[in-house]
């Protein structure tokens, strides 16, 4: 039985691994600025949403006659 060959696994660049190493180093954000961030991003999406809706409601109704 022959097993097929497998991908060979490729070494992160240096690039990659300063950056994940300075990620992981930096001290998070106090709670304040993460709260801040994830209220932007419910605001941010909230209004995707009613933009969508809008879009839905016009394309269901019935066109009016002018």
């Amino acid at each position: 039985m022959v097993l097929p060959k497998t991908k060979q696994r490729v070494a992160p660049k240096t690039a990659t691994k300063a950056a994940t190493v300075q990620r992981f180093l930096a001290p998070d954000p106090d709670l304040n600025t993460q709260l801040e961030s994830l209220l932007h991003q419910v605001w941010e999406c909230e209004a995707e949403w009613r933009l969508d809706d809008r879009i839905d409601l016009a394309l269901h109704l019935p066109r009016r006659q002018a």
